[in-house]
Formats: structure tokens, C-alpha cells, sequence
């Protein structure tokens, strides 16, 4: 059985008229899929992580991350400049965090995979990255009483 609206449900399909002219109809699912939830918890990890990054910022000797010449609050931050931030500053993080590094070290990287997964819409499952992404916020949420 298909999770995906028909012809019948007006709300749920969209046509989509291109630059040729021609037209398709775009149907929008009724259940969230595993990319759906992908994104929710690299979304959940970013608001998790903004308060350390302030702390992190606060401390003596760092500097806040910057794009062009605008330099990211807290309640700003994405989570793509958050992990660069954080693989910048490692010390200063694992101080604040209080995580070993080679696994702090392997979780960046893993998130930031995952990250641009999403961003650059591999067509690899959303699967592969949902367990461990998960497992890896809540370990980084845990070890920074952010839980």
C-alpha cells in the first residue's frame, strides 16, 4: 500500500509547472520518512550544541566562528559551522565537553558526513547515518549536561 496521497487527495499533490512548459504532479508523502528523521536529529544535536558553543566562545583566546564578515551568535549557528567550530577548537571543546578525543574527533566526522549527506542529497539511505547520529548527540548531550 502506497503512504503517498493520490489524484483524489487535493491537499497532498501539487502540479509543478517547468521551464518548458510541461507540467508534473508532486506528490507528498503521509509519514515521515528516514531522511525526515535524519533531519530532526541533526537539527536536535545543532540546538543542543549552541550552548556549548557559547561557552566554548566565551572562554579566553576564541573567537567566535565567522562567514564573510559576520561572525555567528548562539541562536544563529547551523550546525555545519558548529562542527567546523568545533574541529577548530578541539581542546577548548574537550575541556568544556570533557569527552576523549579520538571519539570526540570521530563523532565530528561522522556528524559532519551525515550533515552533508542531507546537504548535498547523496542517494545513499538516510539509514546508514539515523542510529549512530542519534547514539552520537545523545553521548555529546551526556557528556556536556546537556541532557
Amino acid at each position: 500500500m502506497s503512504h503517498f496521497a493520490t489524484n483524489n487527495d487535493p491537499d497532498l499533490v501539487r502540479t509543478v509547472k517547468k521551464a518548458d512548459g510541461t507540467s508534473f504532479d508532486l506528490y507528498f508523502p503521509l509519514e515521515l520518512n528516514a531522511t525526515d528523521y535524519l533531519r530532526r536529529i541533526l537539527l536536535s544535536i545543532q540546538y543542543m550544541l549552541r550552548p556549548i558553543y557559547s561557552r566554548v566562545c566565551a572562554l579566553p583566546g576564541i573567537r567566535k566562528m565567522k562567514h564573510e564578515r559576520c561572525e555567528y551568535e548562539e541562536d544563529e549557528i547551523d550546525l555545519h559551522y558548529l562542527l567546523k567550530h568545533m574541529s577548530q577548537n578541539q581542546q577548548a571543546y574537550l575541556l568544556t565537553i570533557g569527552m576523549q578525543p579520538d571519539r570526540f574527533k570521530d563523532y565530528i566526522k561522522f556528524l559532519a558526513n551525515a550533515r552533508n549527506f542531507l546537504a548535498h542529497d547523496n542517494q545513499v539511505s538516510a539509514e546508514v547515518y539515523m542510529e549512530k547520529c542519534f547514539h552520537h548527540g545523545l553521548e555529546l548531550a551526556t557528556a556536556s549536561h546537556s541532557a
